[in-house]
């Protein structure tokens, strides 16, 4: 379907559902910046500005519920956070009870299985190229090539399915493991996974549009002084361009890598969603599509896919390298800002780092740590609350001292303890009131 086309229906969704949604479960974004108007034009900026920002968007935070997500008691926010459980001989971890996430506890303490299980029923109804499967496969065109796909879950995967629904964007990582000979000739393996990813998403229906393949300049913390700079260097390869000049492409997306340059493939996938799944608790997408006459409703998601290349040597009649090479990428950051929904994808990925360094070492943790405190300043000047959001949660998070009490013993605010769950229950509370 060509692009025209696709944006065209993504707009009359977008007019639908602006029709039937409340008015309570809307114009969020203009509550926000009247929220901080009005933070800024105080004489003098309130000792904690973040309860005033609570406090102007209460009214805005019902999303069709029957109770404001503001009206939750801190004890019953704090039992949302998960339990996580340590993998055995490892230092990750997974939800505890459910087989179905895998990573670090600053990211999974903040998930919801239910939402977990949502999306997860939502990839699989996306091409297969997007959701691939963690086995190794030879390279058709270099059999002495191969290469395992370990995908994780970047953005979206915070998502609460009572509160949020499904996400309009999902972003997801292909960490692309090669072993071979020869570095060039695992970077053709590298570059090849990539085309074919994208022919396989135009192949596999006509209702999708991919929009390109993006090759990005810069460093893993891009400071905002140049940033205007490199948005202009960005190179864009659409399918048309691709197909017209293969070997332009590769050199392009080679000497990228090589520079440690990001790599990322954009695109909106069509697919049916069952009602419950698209909005969760409000209730409108269902009646919605009771009025059409019930079943699934066919819903349009933006998706950005990362690539990211991992080689290791793979000599003639000698064991693989245990450790890998590293492009475009710090080590262990697929589980600083997300998590791996197969356990065969998180193993893959860990083990190419060999045993030199884990997760929790000093020097991964700061760098992971900066990369993170970097993006959620770059969403702020951005507008995009809600990844700033849960940067700042798994921050909070990653440090130790907040998040972690379960609300069983209630939260006592005439301590500093108390205060610091208290307000953190309410950057959860914040993190259910973005759209």
């Amino acid at each position: 379907m060509a692009a025209r086309e696709v944006d065209a229906q993504i707009e009359i969704e977008r007019r639908v559902r602006k029709r039937y949604l409340g008015s309570s479960e809307t114009k969020l974004r203009d509550a926000v910046f009247e929220a901080l108007r009005r933070l800024y034009s105080l004489p003098r900026m309130p000792t904690n500005p973040y309860f005033f920002v609570a406090t102007a968007l209460s009214a805005h935070s019902a999303h069709g519920q029957r109770r404001s997500v503001w009206a939750v008691p801190d004890e019953e926010v704090l039992e949302w956070m998960e339990e996580v459980a340590l993998v055995d001989g490892t230092e990750w971890c997974k939800l505890d009870r459910f087989s179905d996430a895998w990573g670090l506890p600053h990211v999974l303490r903040c998930c919801d299985r239910e939402g977990l299980t949502d999306l997860r029923a939502l990839l699989r109804k996306f091409p297969p190229a997007l959701f691939p499967k963690p086995e190794r496969v030879e390279d058709y065109d270099d059999p002495e090539c191969t290469r395992v796909v370990c995908m994780s879950l970047q953005d979206g995967c915070l998502h609460r399915r009572a509160w949020n629904g499904a996400p309009a964007r999902m972003g997801l990582r292909h960490d692309i493991i090669v072993d071979g000979p020869e570095m060039a000739r695992a970077l053709q393996t590298f570059v090849d996974t990539i085309v074919d990813t994208v022919e396989d998403v135009v192949a596999a229906s006509e209702g999708h549009s991919v929009k390109g393949v993006l090759l990005k300049p810069g460093g893993q913390i891009d400071t905002w002084a140049n940033e205007d700079q490199r948005e202009r260097r960005n190179q864009w390869w659409t399918v048309e361009k691709l197909r017209a000049d293969r070997t332009g492409f590769d050199t392009a997306v080679k000497r990228a890598t090589s520079s440690h340059h990001k790599v990322a493939m954009e695109c909106t996938v069509r697919a049916p969603v069952p009602p419950v799944m698209l909005d969760g608790g409000y209730g409108t997408a269902a009646v919605l599509a009771a009025q059409r006459g019930g079943g699934s409703m066919i819903m349009h998601f933006s998706v950005r896919i990362y690539f990211t290349f991992h080689f290791r040597v793979k000599a003639p009649n000698k064991p693989v390298s245990p450790t890998a090479q590293h492009y475009a990428t710090f080590p262990f950051e697929a589980l600083y800002t997300g998590l791996f929904l197969e356990q065969a994808a998180a193993d893959a990925y860990v083990s190419c780092y060999g045993n030199s360094v884990s997760p929790s070492s000093p020097m991964v943790l700061k760098q992971n740590a900066e990369r993170m405190i970097a993006i959620g300043l770059k969403s702020m000047k951005d507008d995009k609350m809600p990844r700033a959001l849960r940067m700042a949660a798994m921050l909070l998070l990653l440090r130790g001292d907040m998040g972690w009490d379960d609300g069983e013993d209630g939260v006592d605010v005439t301590t500093d303890q108390g205060l610091r769950e208290s307000t953190f229950a309410d950057l959860i509370r914040m993190m259910n009131t973005s759209t």
